[in-house]
């Protein structure tokens, strides 16, 4: 049986394409599943071999609700053996949630990552854990508020790597990789995919 690498996330790993995006209304797309960073990464030849998860979802946030935590559960317990589950999520948190800030949004990454070590499939083992920060969200800036959620995102990077020594886990830092974003300033074009694709791929190789 196949070992799993499962990709959990939101519409940025999903692949919404936001090119359709207008007035403040989502009338977007999708990019078909072999343009996405986790289908360019299933198309590599390091994971050629292994059952690739594309488990994004559009919207999400980091899990805290105990149905949250049992569908996570689920995705992970069907797809064993699991040799890696990478997490990117926390932009939708950042830009949602009332006066959300880093130290709320590692409080809440922190209880994703005690959840998953507790799991069999992981088995308390932080080397099958891969820790992704988001990238900087670039809102265009006409609000104060917009020009805030920049200058906050840029902590993703020195909050996770802190988050992901402390549980001995694998780290990325998707926000040093100059990921190109649409005009909504949050997702992904469909260059963004390749060379996050590439960013990670590098990143795999030492781990896997």
């Amino acid at each position: 049986m196949k070992e799993s690498v499962i990709f959990y996330g939101d519409s940025n790993t999903f692949g919404f394409n936001s090119a359709g995006y207008c007035d403040g209304g989502f009338r977007g797309t999708f990019f078909h599943r072999k343009d996405t960073w986790a289908g360019r990464l299933a198309a590599s030849p390091l994971l050629a071999e292994m059952n690739v998860v594309n488990a994004g979802e559009n919207g999400r946030m980091i899990p805290t609700a105990a149905w949250e935590l049992r569908e996570l559960t689920d995705i992970v317990s069907r797809n064993a053996p699991v040799r890696l589950v990478g997490v990117m999520l926390g932009s939708n948190d950042l830009l949602t949630l009332y006066r959300c800030d880093m130290e709320k949004l590692s409080d809440r990454m922190e209880g994703v990552l005690r959840h998953l070590l507790s799991l069999p499939e992981i088995a308390g083992e932080g080397g099958r854990l891969l820790l992704i920060a988001p990238t900087h969200t670039e809102l265009p800036g006409y609000r104060e508020e917009e020009l805030e959620f920049n200058r906050l995102s840029e902590g993703f990077g020195e909050t996770y790597r802190a988050l992901a020594g402390k549980y001995g886990t694998h780290f990325a830092d998707a926000g040093e990789w100059g990921i190109p974003l649409s005009s909504d300033g949050v997702h992904f074009t469909a260059e963004g995919h390749r060379i996050f694709a590439e960013n990670l791929l590098r990143v795999l190789q030492a781990i896997l």
